[in-house]
């Protein structure tokens, strides 16, 4: 995954900062947010009209990726099968609860100190109904190559979602946020997705979430997938690195580095 830097643009699609504290009004508009009630709203950057174009499509699209594992009934993402175990219990349907799972986590934004951006809260709003919407179109009882079929299609198509959304930098979903959060407080962001989703996962399994062959299919294979559009899709562009110094001319006397 790829990491942040210091000045808070943009990089890979994932948005955050590693000072969850503003210095100054003046900081936090040069940084593109501005702070209402404790949370950091960040500012819609030109183009707009482009931004807003990928964004919405991405969040419909990724609904329909989503609804297309759980159709399959052979596993999905991590996530998933949490709200398919929440589900279980509660009687509630997978994309309410996976819109109530998304606000849960927005709520915690502010004291952690993440940016909310208009794809985090569209995020929330869109994704689950498109869910229930396809769940319900798609209906019930698939024969087993019509269950292949939607599961083998579900990674590339939130791959495109991915590259849409994401790409256009106006914020990662709340799950995403949750990861971040925690990789500015130390860990390194492939920890902190594994921990997080190996943890949703287990308790979704044990809460009745469907965990199989889909599973580890979409585990092993979206990442690829969302690298591939992400890169042609994303609009801000992370600069070029910074070369690094030659060590040996810049040490001082004594060879210490």
């Amino acid at each position: 995954m790829p990491q942040s830097n210091q000045s808070g643009r943009f990089v890979g699609g994932l948005n955050h900062y590693r000072d969850p504290v503003p210095s100054s009004d003046a900081n936090a508009h040069e940084l593109g947010w501005h702070q209402v009630l404790g949370y950091r709203f960040l500012r819609i950057q030109t183009p707009k009209g482009k931004r807003l174009t990928q964004l919405v499509p991405g969040l419909v699209l990724f609904g329909v990726a989503i609804a297309f594992t759980v159709a399959a009934d052979l596993g999905t993402n991590p996530w998933t099968v949490f709200a398919q175990g929440l589900s279980e219990r509660t009687g509630a349907s997978v994309g309410t609860l996976v819109m109530l799972i998304g606000l849960t986590i927005l709520v915690g934004f502010g004291p952690l100190g993440e940016p909310l951006g208009l794809g985090t809260l569209l995020n929330v709003l869109v994704i689950g109904p498109v869910i229930d919407l396809v769940l319900h179109v798609l209906g019930d009882d698939h024969s087993m190559p019509v269950r292949i079929l939607l599961l083998a299609v579900a990674p590339p198509l939130l791959g495109l979602a991915s590259g849409l959304y994401l790409g256009a930098g106006l914020g990662p979903g709340p799950r995403d946020g949750l990861m971040t959060a925690w990789a500015r407080r130390g860990a390194s962001i492939s920890r902190a997705r594994t921990v997080i989703e190996l943890g949703v996962l287990a308790v979704g399994w044990i809460l009745g979430g469907v965990v199989g062959i889909g599973t580890l299919y979409f585990g092993l294979t979206v990442g690829y997938w969302v690298r591939v559009f992400l890169s042609r899709l994303q609009i801000d562009r992370p600069g070029p690195r910074p070369q690094r110094p030659n060590t040996i001319a810049a040490a001082p006397s004594g060879g210490q580095r």
